[in-house]
């Protein structure tokens, strides 16, 4: 699948030069390894919200941390940076949703691309900071909050965006599952 035809991009990125951008700016870190999952879940999440559009999905999530490590702590650049070193290569919902999905940044957008790159972020580090067990049994049961200490703010992320999106708690959980785990953070 192609990513879609936008008059804004010049050069439309692919899937295959996105993961080199990974490697490129994120090494063999566990920063990459939380993009490559943060992607594989925009993949899914894409493929029940916008099938036609899964492979940009998971381009705009496996892309969405690439300044990680340039901005030093200064978070409110984060996103900012990447979707400005991304110009004219990803529609302009997909950067808007990179430079959205962290709320330092100011900037805000609740098109369904951001809320759904913001899900799979904090569903990611919940994934990462808990464990695949902990994660699926909490989303099962509804009570994600109940295991994630002092980034509580993230279960709260999961459970608003998931319900704005329209999806339950358990089918996150079930998409979980077809993913590989990933180590800690």
């Amino acid at each position: 699948m192609t990513v879609p035809t936008d008059p804004y991009v010049r050069d439309p990125m692919r899937l295959i030069e996105a993961e080199a951008w990974v490697i490129a700016r994120l090494g063999a870190t566990p920063r990459a390894e939380h993009s490559r999952f943060a992607g594989n879940l925009m993949r899914r999440l894409g493929e029940r919200l916008a099938p036609e559009e899964a492979e940009l999905w998971e381009i705009t999530g496996l892309l969405h941390d690439l300044d990680y490590f340039i901005v030093d702590g200064d978070w409110h650049i984060h996103g900012r940076t990447t979707a400005a070193w991304l110009d004219g290569r990803l529609p302009l919902r997909a950067m808007l949703a990179i430079a959205a999905h962290d709320h330092r940044s100011g900037i805000v957008s609740d098109a369904p691309m951001s809320q759904a790159l913001r899900l799979a972020d904090a569903l990611a580090n919940l994934d990462q900071q808990a464990g695949r067990k902990e994660t699926m049994a909490a989303l099962n049961a509804g009570t994600p909050e109940a295991f994630v200490g002092e980034r509580s703010y993230l279960a709260q992320m999961v459970v608003s965006l998931a319900a704005s999106l329209g999806f339950a708690l358990e089918a996150l959980a079930l998409i979980l599952a077809t993913l590989p785990e990933q180590g800690p953070g």
